[in-house]
């Protein structure tokens, strides 16, 4: 039950070999950046840039898990990163800070883990390994032979076992690691989430919300997005020539009275769908069988009205030119 609670509480676990060689701080930060990557590679969320596996991870985020602050991370991931068993480098809008985990571990360590393994001895173990001589001799000789025997049997067990959990666990975190089995699935080599597409798509968005503020780009993309709409208002309304003018006079307007100010590139369509939709709608009236007998009551009613003459202080609207 111990053990299971150390491997699975919130314990932070280090490799040894690597703190004597860049210290406790930055050892602690490699182990959680490893657990950061198999985290991510896990839900098929690795960023692919340039044949590389790329995750990000926040100031925050290391300092909640290792609680070293952000002064001492800087240094540590400098130090790691010159040493070179990481890269950085900063994508997106706003941009975060995304780490890579190279091969130099492996290099270093998987490839001599024996020899690291035996150079590894604790203070303890050489205590231990004094009581048992002070023991064993004052055993007799056959029973000193057993327990020597058993002793070094023991020892190379353990040793290879130290050794295979290394390479096991290096393996799984080094999955893109060159001369290895990759331990990450293959469907995760191909780009999960590309940076310049996100960088692209934010830019596009940031743009959208701007006005029109160029005159000569309003007229451009004015008479462009209304030609887009040609086959859906033309038909039944307008020849050529006549849609040529109708355009040319609502862009002019347009223009002349600066409401292209008012108009964002994101609404732009939206704005002309609707102007062209009002002209259609106006020239559908003017030629309908409504509009028509509209008039022929106007005209009875005016006709009604000739040769009348008015009270004092009456206007005769009907005849209003104004």
């Amino acid at each position: 039950m111990t053990n299971e609670l150390t491997m699975n509480k919130g314990f932070i676990m280090v490799n040894k070999t690597l703190a004597k060689l860049v210290g406790l701080i930055p050892t602690t930060i490699y182990g959680e950046l490893l657990s950061t990557f198999n985290y991510w590679a896990g839900r098929n969320k690795l960023t692919m840039i340039g044949g590389k596996a790329w995750f990000f991870c926040t100031i925050e985020d290391l300092e909640d898990k290792t609680t070293i602050k952000k002064g001492a991370q800087a240094q540590a991931i400098k130090l790691l990163e010159q040493e070179g068993f990481i890269e950085t480098k900063r994508y997106g809008l706003p941009a975060k800070r995304y780490f890579h985990i190279t091969n130099k571990f492996d290099e270093l360590f998987v490839s001599d883990a024996e020899p690291v393994e035996n150079t590894d001895v604790h203070s303890d173990e050489a205590c231990s390994n004094q009581i048992a001589t002070i023991e064993q001799s004052t055993m007799p000789t056959s029973e000193q032979q057993h327990v020597s025997i058993s002793d070094t049997n023991n020892k190379q067990t353990n040793n290879k076992k130290n050794t295979l959990s290394n390479e096991l666990a290096i393996a799984n975190y080094q999955g893109t690691a060159q001369n290895m089995s990759p331990s990450i699935p293959k469907n995760i080599q191909q780009p999960v989430i590309d940076v310049d597409d996100i960088a692209q798509q934010v830019e596009q968005q940031r743009k959208a919300n701007e006005p029109i503020t160029n005159e000569h780009e309003a007229i451009r993309l004015l008479t462009n997005t209304a030609n887009e709409y040609y086959n859906e208002f033309k038909i039944g309304r307008w020849n050529k020539k006549q849609w040529t003018t109708l355009i040319s006079k609502f862009v002019s307007e347009t223009i002349m009275h600066k409401r292209y100010l008012n108009v964002t590139y994101g609404k732009l369509k939206g704005y002309v769908f609707a102007a062209l939709n009002n002209m259609a709608k106006h020239h559908d009236y003017k030629y309908s069988e409504e509009f028509k007998q509209y008039k022929e009551t106007m005209k009875e009613m005016y006709r009604d009205f000739e040769g009348v003459s008015l009270a004092p202080g009456e206007y005769n609207w009907l005849e209003d030119r104004s």
